[in-house]
């Protein structure tokens, strides 16, 4: 069994939205993945979420973080995140792993702070990350072996997830080729929409995508309005 954890922060404005998204992709997750556990919380009181989930083997792992559900999720996600979603698998002793179980259960009736963050079995690591901002980058703790594969944002392997602000039916696909090549580009986005924008992107842009960094972009007037694009990397697992 691979037990692995997601973490993000969301803005206190986008609570509601955030925890709208999560049902629905939990709910995906429940009909697409019958041998896989995922269960979302949320702290007391504020916009910090995690995901613990649970794959009965590696293929599993990679089909739920290649699947259309989880890139529309994280899609929706990103935007906004105040500390974008970092992945890293778990390892459980049999003591933390009674602990946990116990813990959960009385998360099943609502968590409180500390519980909350006993359940991740890693409050130092869970600490350093809100204070940090992202674990992504810590070296590799010494825990007398190698850690396990880890998920990273990976644009020139995993692909690309666009997501755009008050969303109307526009469509736009970034694809892997165009973030190697790195050359300037504009985008076509009507989709279903009806009217025409456009979203340009130059060769700075491509080199931070192919850094797997975030990119933000504003898309030409089209109709009386303009939308903000967020152009973010797909997950690959290392």
């Amino acid at each position: 069994m691979i037990s692995t954890m997601l973490v993000y922060e969301v803005r206190n404005e986008s609570i509601g939205e955030a925890s709208a998204s999560i049902r629905e992709f939990v709910a995906e997750i429940a009909r697409a993945e019958p041998v896989s556990e995922h269960t979302a919380y949320q702290l007391e009181h504020s916009g910090q979420f995690a995901h613990f989930m649970s794959f009965p083997d590696r293929a599993a792992e990679r089909r739920h973080l290649e699947a259309g559900y989880t890139k529309k999720f994280l899609g929706k996600m990103y935007p906004l995140c105040v500390i974008q979603p970092v992945y890293n698998e778990l390892t459980i002793t049999a003591e933390t792993r009674t602990q946990v179980q116990t813990l959960q259960q009385k998360l099943s009736k609502g968590p409180t702070r500390n519980e909350f963050l006993k359940v991740a079995g890693l409050v130092a690591t869970w600490t350093a990350f809100w204070q940090l901002g992202s674990c992504a980058d810590e070296k590799e703790a010494d825990s007398g072996g190698p850690p396990g594969p880890m998920a990273n944002p990976d644009c020139l392997n995993a692909g690309t997830i666009v997501s755009i602000a008050a969303n109307h039916g526009h469509a736009m696909t970034v694809s892997t080729a165009d973030v190697a090549a790195g050359s300037p580009k504009s985008y076509n986005i009507t989709g279903t929409s009806g009217h025409l924008h456009t979203v340009s992107l130059s060769s700075t842009h491509f080199a931070s995508l192919a850094a797997n960094q975030q990119v933000i972009v504003t898309s030409s007037s089209g109709n009386g309005h303009t939308h903000t694009v967020t152009v973010s990397c797909a997950l690959s697992i290392s």
